[in-house]
């Protein structure tokens, strides 16, 4: 009789890798984490934690542990990046993200536009680097016209714009938000602007929209839907389709029709 001879191979079990990533600013709190067990073998799922690209030591292989920023002596809001890696299918979990989130805190110690067009403000108690987002009232909204990074200094720290104001009355302000999405808004400030106030030259509208001078200026169908925006003294409308009316907001003028012929 032949003997058979019977050669089995074991092959270890591998597990796979995986890391959630966060970023934020240093706020001066530590993270905490909520760990899974290893899906293989014994321990937990994390493995390694590396912040900034340094691998901390902080004791990982229990049930809840934290992520401790001291020993990098960052600076409030510096940027941190968080890497978590563990085994696939068991995450961990991380309890306060928004503790490396920045928050809207800053309080307004005035807010003013020049005559030359320029918009300034000063903060207080900014705790978090976001950014200002700069608004005009026109066309009975609030329009986004630009952006300045806040510095997120608890100090007094001031900042500037320049603005395009429209004929008459003009209105500014700033806001911010945060991770909560909430918005936190500056106070209003105001002034006239003399200038010559444009006008639409002709409702009827071939190949070409003309305004008697260079204006800010945003075009939408009869039912409301966006067209087009921009600052200009003519606009080419060749492509609009012909026997339609437009809405045309322009300058502080609301909603004026104009038909393409």
């Amino acid at each position: 009789m032949k003997s058979i001879l019977l050669f089995i191979i074991l092959i270890p079990t591998v597990a796979l890798a995986d890391a959630i990533v966060l970023t934020g600013h240093y706020q001066g709190m530590n993270l905490v984490i909520q760990n899974e067990l290893a899906p293989y073998g014994v321990g937990y799922s994390t493995f390694k934690i590396d912040v900034n690209g340094f691998i901390t030591t902080d004791e990982i292989q229990k049930d809840f542990f934290e992520i401790n920023f001291e020993y990098l002596e960052l600076n409030i809001n510096d940027p941190i990046t968080v890497t978590i890696h563990h085994e696939s299918g068991a995450a961990p979990r991380v309890l306060n993200e928004m503790v490396i989130k920045p928050k809207s805190t800053f309080e307004i110690v005035d807010i003013n536009v020049s005559e030359k067009h320029v918009l300034s403000w000063t903060t207080i108690k900014e705790n978090g680097i976001l950014p200002f987002v700069i608004e005009q009232y026109k066309w009975n909204k609030w329009v986004k016209i630009g952006e300045v990074n806040g510095l997120g200094k608890p100090e007094k720290t001031r900042y500037t714009f320049s603005v395009d104001p429209h004929s008459g009355e003009n209105k500014f302000r700033v806001r911010q938000f945060d991770f909560t999405y909430k918005q936190k808004i500056s106070p209003t400030a105001s002034m006239v602007n003399p200038i010559e106030k444009p006008f639409l030259i002709g409702s009827e509208i071939y190949n070409e929209l003309e305004f008697s001078i260079k204006t800010h200026f945003e075009i939408f169908d009869i039912n409301g839907k966006f067209l087009l925006r921009g600052h200009s003294k003519t606009v080419d409308f060749s492509e609009y389709e012909k026997g339609k009316k437009y809405y045309v907001n322009y300058d502080n003028i609301v909603g004026e029709t104009i038909k393409k012929n």
